[in-house]
């Protein structure tokens, strides 16, 4: 099964960093990313400060989502031409909040199942 934080590829040193920065515990994390939470996470039923570790996680993936001002570049996506009309799409409505903004990102790519996870 899929999950909208499947692609994170951030150190460990980095993801560490995010929780301390938004005063996240470990076992926070772990039932916000469970897959009994997705519900939520679809539904953007989440507290500002798991929004604001997921924005912190984005900025620090090794490819980059994001402008330097913090917004979407497309072109940084490396989606499909399908995938990334979707995205543009979802997130036309976005918040301006940057927290709320990334977090809605990451939603929009997971509807638009991107990126396409390899198993391998």
């Amino acid at each position: 099964a899929r999950h909208p934080f499947d692609f994170f590829d951030e150190s460990y040193e980095d993801f560490e960093d995010c929780l301390r920065a938004h005063n996240v515990s470990h076992e926070e994390y772990e039932a916000f990313e469970a897959f009994g939470n997705k519900k939520n996470l679809l539904e953007d039923k989440v507290e500002l400060k798991f929004k604001c570790n997921i924005d912190c996680q984005l900025q620090r993936q090794p490819k980059k989502w994001l402008n330097p001002q913090g917004r979407l570049d497309v072109q940084l996506l490396n989606a499909t031409a399908e995938a990334a009309e979707e995205i543009s799409k979802c997130m036309t409505a976005a918040p301006e909040e940057q927290c709320a903004y990334s977090f809605k990102l990451v939603m929009c790519a997971y509807l638009a199942n991107h990126p396409a996870v390899d198993y391998e």
